[in-house]
């Protein structure tokens, strides 16, 4: 969503490119149909300066479509220029942040693990190496930002815009994610940066966990079942692989929004049960 206009959203698909919509959703028109690759795994504004977004190209949830590298537009979203530095040409797409202090500094997390560009996507640096689903940026009060990383070996840390990762320790977690039906997304309380929440399953375990406070230890909260009312055990998170997502409500800390197969919304009752 246009961070400075709530009636114009972009959509990047696994394989028909960017489409645009100035009212809403009602009518669309595709956007990327004369670029070399249609796939699209990641789509980013820049708040401090919406006009500028960027698309990585190549969807990493199927890997069916290779990407070409990043594509830059100025007129947000209409247009698009494709740039090709070779650290995004292979790599598949999960996710694309741009710095709100910073709008040439970008982070994308791809099967190539963490990169990292502060040119506005010309040129990019491999900070964590493991296949990385998703990444989250957290904002302090004092302008500080903390970067959190959901990779296939686990959960990383990053106090200096991403060139160092530290690995976050997941209470009751495997070592790894690693596995066919393996996945991990994790987000920041919008109104609440120090409270952040991770999600995840491997196989047929699901697991959600919470941070209290920056920096501060995360502990797992017990979940009910994901399955969907009269669905085999196990198949909520079956396909775990591409159907999983996470988000906070823009209003409160303790409301979630979790999306496997089903979406569930979850509110963190006062005593706050944990494990």
């Amino acid at each position: 969503v246009d961070p400075s206009d709530g009636r114009h959203l972009l959509v990047g698909s696994a394989g028909g490119g960017v489409w645009e919509t100035h009212d809403r959703g009602r009518t669309w028109a595709p956007r990327t149909d004369d670029q070399p690759s249609l796939g699209i795994g990641a789509l980013a504004f820049d708040p401090s300066d919406p006009a500028k977004v960027y698309a990585g190209t190549g969807e990493g949830n199927t890997k069916e479509v290779p990407g070409q590298g990043l594509l830059r537009s100025a007129d947000g979203g209409t247009t698009w220029r494709l740039t090709k530095a070779k650290e995004v040409v292979d790599p598949f797409f999960y996710c694309l942040l741009v710095d709100p202090t910073a709008g040439d500094r970008l982070f994308a997390a791809t099967t190539g693990g963490v990169l990292v560009s502060n040119n506005g996507g010309h040129t990019w640096k491999q900070t964590l190496k493991a296949s990385t689903w998703d990444l989250s940026l957290g904002r302090s009060a004092n302008g500080s930002i903390e970067l959190l990383a959901a990779s296939m070996n686990g959960l990383y840390r990053s106090q200096d815009g991403g060139s160092m990762w530290q690995r976050v320790h997941l209470p009751w977690g495997p070592k790894n994610f690693a596995n066919t039906y393996g996945r991990m997304a994790v987000c920041h309380a919008p109104t609440d940066p120090g409270v952040a929440y991770a999600f995840a399953a491997r196989e047929d375990i699901v697991w959600l966990w919470r941070r209290e406070r920056g920096g501060g230890d995360f502990f797992r909260i017990k979940l009910p079942s994901l399955d969907p009312p009269g669905g085999p055990p196990g198949y909520g998170i079956s396909q775990a692989w591409y159907d999983w997502c996470l988000a906070i409500a823009p209003d409160d800390p303790d409301t979630v929004l979790l999306g496997a197969i089903d979406l569930f919304r979850g509110h963190r009752s006062s005593k706050g049960e944990r494990k």
